[in-house]
């Protein structure tokens, strides 16, 4: 018995733990619902161009324009790797925003991240130390908290580089009122990695595991022997609180894609519906930057923990006992 009761006590603790990890990592990337992360048409910009659409959009949100490709560098007295090159005009701290400010007008200096610092030299004291790409010459300015073998310059005056990449901060409104704002002003377009939708997703994942938590405790207090105005207090609390989980995940799911402006409008939620299975497929078939693979991770790791919390409610054998 007190084996059983030992097993179900500590299936309902992981799940709650579960749930804990949930709600932080949730409420850790909801500041990304507007965030605008796109993939701009061919050809991509120019360093002028960027930095025109970034004074342009000064007023009404930050961004950064930015691209990446794989190359070979290597540092003076140190050793050759392969590194992921990020060039950028704008705050580069709207990609990463561990990252550190590398000001437009310094062509030479450059951002390291750790673990290409520690490959290069064996060691993370790399600041002022000449790092090459490219045949170019670059002065390290800041070692920073970066993912994996990554390297962040700017894109140089007069070169043939091109932006593929924008990024905006959290100001400026919703992602379709950013992207609608870009494209009506500077001409800007492209497919949006939709962050809104991932988050709006993983609020009716976390809802749905709280149904199931709902529903494990009401019958866990049925299960117990006898009748007690207690027992029938709890049984009425858990059936109200099932019942309002279950009409706030109907509205989630039914306002993926926004809150329509008429309810009764078909022919708005079908555009709707149209928009969100667009950003749904780009986002599931797209090849994706180094940025945007860092973020999507998080909501990997929400994604397996919501099932993990699921399988531990839906098939946990246990069941909390009364002890005579």
């Amino acid at each position: 018995m007190v084996k059983r009761i030992l097993y179900s006590f500590g299936g309902v603790g992981a799940a709650l733990l579960l749930a804990f990890e949930i709600s932080y990592l949730y409420f850790y990337l909801q500041p990304l619902s507007a965030v605008m992360e796109m993939e701009l048409e061919d050809p991509g910009a120019a360093r002028q161009e960027s930095l025109g659409y970034i004074k342009a959009a000064v007023k009404k949100m930050d961004i950064v324009l930015w691209s990446e490709a794989e190359k070979e560098c290597y540092g003076k007295e140190g050793n050759d790797i392969k590194c992921t090159v990020i060039t950028k005009a704008g705050d580069s701290r709207l990609i990463f925003p561990q990252s550190a400010f590398l000001d437009d007008n310094d062509p030479q200096g450059c951002i390291l991240s750790k673990e290409a610092a520690r490959s290069i030299w064996g060691s993370e004291s790399a600041v002022g130390l000449s790092f090459y790409c490219d045949g170019k010459e670059y002065i390290v300015r800041r070692v920073a908290d970066l993912p994996e073998k990554s390297v962040l310059i700017n894109v140089l005056p007069g070169g043939s580089d091109t932006l593929h990449y924008l990024t905006s901060g959290k100001r400026g409104g919703s992602i379709p009122e950013k992207r609608q704002w870009l494209q009506t002003e500077t001409g800007v377009s492209g497919n949006v990695w939709n962050y809104h939708i991932l988050n709006r997703f993983m609020l009716c994942l976390i809802i749905l595991n709280t149904i199931l938590l709902i529903i494990f405790f009401r019958k866990s207090v049925a299960a117990v022997i006898g009748t007690s105005p207690g027992k029938k207090l709890l049984e009425f609390l858990f059936s109200v609180l099932l019942i309002t989980g279950i009409i706030c995940l109907a509205i989630i799911v039914l306002t993926l894609g926004g809150w329509p402006a008429r309810w009764s409008d078909f022919g708005q939620w079908n555009e709707k519906g149209h928009l969100m299975g667009e950003s749904v497929r780009f986002l599931a078939r797209s090849a994706k930057p180094l940025a945007v693979v860092c973020r999507l991770k998080y909501y990997a790791m929400v994604l397996l923990a919501n099932i993990a919390m699921s399988a531990l409610l839906a098939i946990n054998p246990y069941k909390i006992r009364r002890i005579q």
